[in-house]
């Protein structure tokens, strides 16, 4: 006759269906095997530790990577165009007491119904100086022109003096051609251009370009959604270590409970399930289905 397990060790309903279940596997399955080499000693509770340590090992060289790589020689420009300020609105002063015009200081006898301001940036935004930079700002709307001579100034303040910005001849009031003598890594200038008219215009088109052999010409806008949606790769790299991990710890721990439930002997080496989870060993794992058929003709030669 068979013996059963008592008092503590006795199978609850729960558990006496999962080990008729893996009966069944076993009955209709003769073939099924499992063995010890099925069962690496890497996927024990002992070492779920050793492998965040791993996953944070990885990630923190990733990111001196990373860095390593982002320290690199970067030959890089970026442009930026301001909104559109209207210096006429055409708003009525005091019941039209008062009457606000605009003529060129040229040519008199030019009064001018649109006169909008646009700010155009060119920055370095790599990690080498760049000179000789070619920059153009053209208008593209009819009778729209270019004021002469933009406001310059340069971010730092203090190296406006110290840059050379020449206006070359290939200029006319639709198009400015300009050449940059120098920006060093994090500086920029800025053209405060004016945009006329004789006629009302609503928005002004300027077209703006950066030339320069062997560097990458960008838009500022650009280059500031790419570094908010950019994730480092070291964070990549330890969320895709975490999520592996959470898909392996449920895996491993249904394993043990399984054997736990379907092995009685377990239940007496151990006595306690956490006992089980914190101490047992790969090969109490492997042979499952051979362990229950090895009960089975025990009590079936027993009875």
């Amino acid at each position: 006759m068979a013996l059963q397990p008592s008092g503590d060790l006795a199978l609850s309903h729960g558990e006496a269906l999962l080990r008729r279940w893996l009966s069944l596997i076993v009955r209709f399955n003769p073939n099924v095997k499992m063995s010890d080499s099925e069962i690496k000693p890497s996927f024990s509770p002992k070492y779920l530790s050793l492998i965040v340590v791993t996953a944070v090992i990885a990630a923190t060289a990733t990111a001196l990577v990373n860095k390593i790589y982002e320290s690199r020689e970067v030959r890089q420009l970026a442009y930026d165009l301001g909104s559109d300020y209207h210096e006429i609105r055409g708003e009525p002063l005091f019941g039209e007491q008062i009457v606000a015009e605009y003529h060129l200081k040229a040519a008199p006898e030019t009064r001018l119904k649109t006169l909008i301001r646009k700010q155009v940036r060119v920055e370095n935004t790599g990690t080498k100086s760049a000179e000789d930079i070619l920059f153009s700002a053209a208008i593209k709307e009819d009778g729209a022109m270019l004021v002469d001579k933009p406001g310059i100034s340069t971010v730092p303040k203090e190296i406006v003096d110290g840059i050379l910005v020449k206006k070359t001849a290939a200029s006319d009031n639709k198009k400015h051609v300009w050449t940059i003598s120098l920006l060093n890594p994090g500086e920029s200038i800025l053209f405060d251009y004016g945009i006329y008219s004789e006629a009302e215009v609503k928005a002004a088109s300027l077209t703006v370009a950066v030339r320069k052999a062997d560097w990458q010409i960008v838009s500022k806008s650009d280059l500031l959604s790419k570094k908010q949606s950019k994730t480092p790769l070291a964070i990549n790299i330890l969320l895709g270590a975490l999520a592996g991990l959470a898909g392996v710890f449920p895996a491993v721990f249904i394993w043990y409970a399984i054997s736990w439930m379907a092995r009685p002997k377990l239940q007496t080496k151990y006595l306690t399930f956490w006992q089980f989870w914190l101490h047992g060993e790969p090969k109490d794992l492997s042979g499952i289905p051979r362990q229950l058929r090895r009960e089975q003709n025990d009590a079936a030669n027993g009875s």
